[in-house]
């Protein structure tokens, strides 16, 4: 019998609750008009749609309707939108092998489809905020002790749900456990009565966070009840267990890093510097961070957390006074450590309040207090001495990015003339200086502020330790480059990139490209640190103006580390069409930057990673890593206060490189940042 035979002749009665007698036929138009209506890359449940046609409790019948769907139904009724009320697919769709072809025509959609323990295929409804549903409800469902013969939880998932019946079900990646039925004693249920309500068990299931499926001794009853629980306010134990095994595999991937490259462990107490530019340490960090503060996060009193984040202004306010008053320095060869008092007389800050400053930090890993109102340095504080570039940057960002950006980014989010404005110069930091500088990027307030200028450069020194600049030296092939080759460091400031691939690559001839200004800075730089390369004539020093000029012409490498993210994307693509202008036809374009990671997980998110080579962090952590790239994400908002400009992802790069008449050869993932190859697209 075909589904047309079958509409036409078969009926079936039942009541609902107008106790009305309707035929199949009509039913199953309902269902058709209402699937009809469901938009593409969405799902809903075959309990939905019962709801919408005003049948509630049978949903079983929409199922029904859906197998004898005819392939040729004018107009078409996606009827693989419909899925069960646990997210499973089943093979109610049309012809005999419905479950295939559902999950074909979902993933050809977009629906990310997944593949549970025992074999069962599963969306996850909550992506559509669907809680969950009944397939079919029942007067009754067996609890209680003397009904059932074992009882088995599970802990939830998202998408997860279970069915009472007299066959055993559990859905996906549930563990299930052996439960005594007499704990429900304690939720107000009789052990002696054999029936209770389905509310009140959804109700225990969701104060309990657990999932249940029993066995019944009889068969004369057989409820069902199909649900879905969104738990996704809840973190289930075993993700908690994961984040833990996550801990757990990171140390000691890091504890592996240090040992291959042949540096000692280090301890927070030494001073000691830690092996620079080890990509597998800093990707094993990236996973610790991202899951001690998940797991942090998720088990410690949400106002706990929110104040931490909230006061971090006066933690900053802290490491602003041990730099600025070069408490550091102070310290230095006091490997005990000094008394507060000394520290006070030689910072000319009172003692008392000197000493509040120095505790807070030392609680937080910054200097170490051996005794006593005694304080030493350690291996955080001395990233603080003054000859360590590094101090510049956090006094750069703990005086002028604090004082002039971020204590005025609400202000210049609502001004009038600059809440709407990308202008370079309709920034937060031009907000905070138009009363001195009126219509000012930063880059001119730099220009006329010279003492501020010097230490903004030092500061972005101090910036390329933070941000693995020197990775690149370690880990892109310079070696594989012919006796001669041409590197141009594009915007390189004083070329503290380029000044590390000369001293390695002795075939390699560089030239630093900047400001005039910063190009003078530059040549006292090398002349100081590496004065071997102009002696060799290995290096040149030209200025230049990106914006506006082509760089020197026919460059093997044109290399420029943290120079897009300054500028909106229609000025990316003109520094970098400037370069193409010059471009041998096998040169190559390395932008060295920050790369924001997809922050949503299923099929797009994996083919960006096998198509791009970027990571999507291992579950349950955040895709982007959380915490583990969560520099990235305030250096974009950095970016925003300072240029109206930030970071980017990939795709964001790959489009302004193809604006720019280039194509994409390969990713390069340093964890902390990444390297984008470009060639000449013709």
């Amino acid at each position: 019998m075909d589904s047309a035979e079958f509409h036409a002749s078969v009926k079936t009665r039942f009541t609902h609750s107008q106790k009305k007698t309707l035929s199949l036929r009509w039913e199953f138009e309902q269902v058709y008009r209402v699937v009809r209506q469901i938009p593409p890359q969405r799902v809903t449940t075959y309990g939905h749609v019962a709801k919408l046609i005003g049948m509630p409790n049978h949903s079983r019948h929409v199922g029904q309707a859906l197998k004898f769907l005819s392939p040729d139904a004018d107009p078409p009724v996606p009827w693989q939108r419909v899925v069960s009320s646990s997210g499973a697919i089943s093979s109610r769709g049309p012809g005999t092998d419905g479950a295939q072809r559902q999950r074909d025509a979902l993933e050809e959609e977009g629906v990310e489809v997944s593949i549970g323990r025992t074999g069962e295929l599963l969306v996850n409804l909550r992506t559509w905020g669907l809680i969950y549903l009944c397939h079919r409800t029942n007067a009754g469902i067996l609890v209680a002790q003397n009904s059932s013969k074992r009882l088995i939880t599970a802990n939830p998932r998202i998408t997860q749900g279970v069915t009472y019946t007299t066959k055993p079900y559990v859905l996906g990646y549930t563990t299930p456990l052996v439960f005594v039925p007499r704990t429900f004693q304690g939720k107000g249920f009789d052990a002696r009565t054999s029936h209770t309500h389905f509310l009140d068990v959804r109700r225990l299931l969701t104060d309990i966070l657990t999932l249940f499926i029993f066995r019944s001794k009889s068969s004369v009853i057989e409820p069902e009840a199909a649900i879905t629980l969104s738990h996704g306010s809840y973190m289930r134990k075993a993700d908690l267990q994961a984040l833990v095994s996550l801990i757990q595999n990171a140390t000691h991937e890091a504890i592996q890093a240090y040992e291959d490259s042949g540096v000692e462990i280090p301890s927070l107490d030494s001073s000691s510097a830690p092996p620079s530019n080890l990509v597998a340490l800093r990707k094993a960090v990236r996973v610790l961070e991202g899951a001690c503060f998940q797991l942090c996060a998720t088990l410690a009193p949400p106002e706990a957390t929110m104040f931490s984040r909230g006061v971090q202004c006066l933690d900053l306010a802290c490491v602003r006074i041990a730099v600025t008053a070069k408490i550091p320095n102070i310290l230095e060869g006091h490997p005990e450590g000094l008394h507060v008092s000394e520290i006070a007389k030689k910072t000319g800050i009172d003692e008392g309040k000197l000493t509040k400053i120095l505790r807070s930090l030392a609680t937080q890993h910054c200097f170490r207090e051996t005794a006593a109102e005694t304080f030493a340095n350690n291996r955080l504080s001395v990233t603080m001495l003054e000859e360590n570039p590094f101090s510049a940057l956090i006094h750069w960002v703990s005086t002028y990015l604090n004082k002039i950006a971020a204590a005025n980014v609400y202000d210049a989010f609502v001004d009038p003339e600059y809440k709407s404005s990308y202008e370079p110069k309709r920034t937060v930091f031009g907000y905070g200086v138009k009363d001195e500088l009126p219509n000012a990027s930063i880059y001119e307030w730099l220009t006329a502020h010279r003492e501020e200028s010097k230490l903004f450069n030092r500061a972005m020194t101090g910036l390329t330790l933070l941000t693995d600049g020197h990775v690149v030296v370690d880990h892109f092939p310079w070696k594989d480059l012919a006796p001669g080759s041409t590197v141009c460091d594009l915007g390189g400031g004083v070329g503290t990139v380029s000044i590390g691939l000369a001293k390695r690559y002795h075939q390699l001839h560089v030239t630093v490209q900047d400001l005039p200004d910063v190009v003078v800075q530059a040549r006292q730089f090398w002349d100081t640190n590496y004065p071997t390369a102009a002696l060799e004539k290995r290096a040149d020093f030209v200025p230049l103006d990106f914006l506006n000029e082509s760089p020197v012409k026919g460059q093997d490498i044109y290399y420029l580390r943290q120079i897009i993210h300054n500028w909106p994307a229609d000025c990316g693509v003109t520094i970098l069409k400037n370069i193409t202008k010059v471009m041998k036809p096998e040169s190559r374009i390395l932008v060295h930057d920050y790369v924001l990671q997809p922050n949503f997980s299923g099929s797009a998110a994996r083919d960006l990673a096998a198509g791009s080579g970027v990571n999507v962090a291992p579950k349950p952590l955040l895709p982007n890593y959380g915490y583990g790239s969560a520099r990235a994400y305030t250096e974009d908002v950095s970016m925003l206060v300072l240029t109206n400009a930030g970071e980017r992802t990939l795709d964001e790069f790959l489009a302004i490189g193809n604006a720019a008449g280039l194509k994409f050869v390969k990713l390069w993932d340093f964890a902390e940042t990444a390297l984008i190859e470009f060639a000449a697209a013709h």
